[in-house]
């Protein structure tokens, strides 16, 4: 089970131990009448949800210095005579989501058994999923929102669903889901970014940007995007698109190299850095460039051919003429 780092475990209703989390045993959806046969339901065809009650300290929440996770211990599996379509197991303490597990069920070809896939997204984990051609066993850990953590009693619904012609055999979420209370912050994305004039040349300018977790937790596949006019500037190099994982408390530093293309003005270069886990981050800087060496030059060279031309009607020819007459005199033949 994944469990966060300098944490302590509240086993709600039943005391504290970190066996029995919720205090109750294993809770289960398996029977087929049990659900509704509305297809307009959110869920499709949603079973009769399953409401656990649990309690908590009365001091909890006051402490913006506690995160609180929610555990879950699962197991699920199609009938054998399930058609193809999806499941969604979903738990909502205090009514405010947390968990949104997904299973899917497909048949490749006649003959051969199904394909089952799982999926579910987190602030802990990010991306995690699996296939399977039967049942499905997992673990998933998820941040709980503030507004999900009350003093004394508190509630999590369990709702399980169908949709397609998938028909589910089983959904078992065994008796170690547990309410964990943590010392350890959510991931946090943060994103810095500056013009490198030490790397700076008269054609390329680089961008040299770092991505920040200022959180507890890994931040996992993170990756910078890019926005900027593509009529003045030329990305040259793509490689640090790659998506990294920031271990906490550390970040990882990017460049972006760029050919300008002509004079413009002062252009807005725009990066957004995003992760599986830990949303987005933004920030922006503004660029003064220099054009290539040929282009600065012929520029310079127009604007001063621009410059003599206006002068000429200006110029005092004859008084230049009469310098000229008492330094070099002129004698007729």
């Amino acid at each position: 089970m994944h469990r966060a780092r300098d944490s302590r475990s509240y086993c709600a209703a039943r005391g504290s131990g970190p066996s029995r989390a919720l205090g109750y045993e294993d809770i289960v959806f398996s029977d087929p009448a049990a659900h509704a046969k509305d297809s307009g339901h959110p869920l499709g065809k949603a079973y009769a949800p399953t409401v656990v009650t649990y309690s908590l300290p009365s001091d909890v929440g006051r402490d913006p210095s506690l995160w609180y996770i929610l555990n879950l211990h699962l197991q699920m599996a199609f009938r054998q005579d399930s058609g193809d379509g999806r499941a969604l197991i979903l738990a909502e303490p205090n009514q405010t989501a947390a968990a949104m597990i997904e299973m899917q069920r497909r048949t490749i070809a006649d003959g051969d058994a199904p394909s089952v896939r799982w999926r579910a997204f987190g602030l802990i984990d990010g991306a995690q999923g699996g296939t399977s051609t039967g049942a499905v066993e997992t673990r998933f850990s998820n941040f709980m929102v503030t507004a999900s953590v009350r003093p004394g009693i508190n509630h999590v619904y369990f709702a399980v669903g169908e949709r397609g012609d998938a028909e589910l055999g089983y959904v078992r979420i065994l008796d170690d889901s547990s309410i964990e209370i943590a010392t350890t912050a959510p991931p946090k994305l943060g994103l810095v970014a500056e013009v490198s004039d030490a790397n700076r040349s008269d054609e390329v300018l680089r961008i040299r940007y770092t991505i920040r977790n200022d959180g507890g937790f890994p931040v996992k596949r993170a990756k910078v995007i890019v926005h900027y006019p593509v009529d003045t500037l030329q990305l040259l190099d793509t490689s640090d698109s790659r998506a990294v994982t920031i271990p906490p408390h550390t970040g990882a530093d990017g460049v972006l190299s760029f050919r300008t293309l002509g004079p413009f003005s002062p252009v807005t270069v725009r990066l957004e850095a995003y992760s599986e886990n830990a949303g987005r981050a933004r920030t922006s800087i503004q660029i003064f460039a220099q054009p290539g060496r040929s282009g600065r030059l012929a520029a310079t060279s127009i604007v001063g051919l621009i410059v003599f031309a206006a002068m000429l009607p200006l110029f005092p020819y004859r008084r230049f003429f009469s310098l000229v007459r008492r330094v070099v005199p002129i004698t007729r033949r």
